[in-house]
């Protein structure tokens, strides 16, 4: 995380101080420092961040994976990688939703919201209709560079907390992949124009090279999916 990054609906302490240049020949003249707090206000689409023991600093609202409200509704959704965990759904950091009364439901301040099998979830919640459904969509990467080189065996990825990101390490030939879903075509994304953005069902995407590559796959903006191809 860079130094000057202030994760937005944190409270954080900040000090500043004004900078006057008159010219290239005269030093420049910096006013007395002043310390104050501040609260960010993130401008995006509105989230829910999922807080909860999956975390590697658990519950830690700054660095939670997020979901979000597409048409700036109460229909929030993304893709979130749980583990066996307990989390929850947070607006702010004193704002969350628990589990509701019911199997699939949700409720302010509810018990923590429990989760059994690791992998990668699709999660839709209706805050209004107070709701959630999750569904496992474990990521591979398939295709004629990838081995056996036939289409026919997905290889499977892992989730790099850090980096928020699905990543493989393997050796690829200079042909084409594609990722899809639990090792069917169902869900499936491709690169139609080849400019490193998903769309579903998309044209295969080309491997410029024969050799060892890291493949990251970063799900985290439902607006805009990407993958990188990082020679090693």
């Amino acid at each position: 995380m860079e130094d000057n990054y202030y994760p937005p609906l944190v409270e954080a302490n900040v000090e500043i101080r004004i900078k006057a240049v008159v010219s290239e020949f005269v030093n420049p003249l910096y006013s007395a420092v002043t310390s104050f707090s501040l609260t960010p206000f993130d401008a995006g689409k509105p989230k829910l961040y999922v807080t909860g023991t999956h975390q590697p600093t658990p519950w830690d609202f700054a660095s939670a994976q997020t979901l979000y409200s597409l048409v700036e509704d109460e229909n929030y959704e993304g893709y979130i990688y749980l583990t066996d965990c307990e989390f929850k759904l947070n607006k702010t950091p004193d704002i969350a939703w628990g589990a509701g009364s019911t199997a699939g439901t949700i409720a302010i301040d509810g018990p923590n919201l429990t989760n059994a099998t690791e992998g990668m979830y699709w999660i839709t919640v209706d805050t209004l209709a107070a709701t959630i459904s999750t569904e496992v969509r474990n990521w591979g990467i398939i295709g004629s560079a990838v081995p056996p080189y036939d289409w026919s065996v997905d290889v499977d990825m892992t989730y790099d907390f850090d980096l928020k990101k699905l990543k493989v390490t393997l050796d690829l030939t200079a042909d084409e992949i594609k990722f899809r879903v639990n090792d069917d075509w169902a869900i499936n994304l491709g690169d139609t124009g080849a400019d490193g953005t998903m769309e579903p069902g998309g044209d295969n995407i080309v491997v410029p090279e024969a050799g060892n590559y890291t493949v990251y796959l970063d799900l985290s903006n439902p607006e805009k999916f990407s993958y990188e191809l990082v020679k090693n």
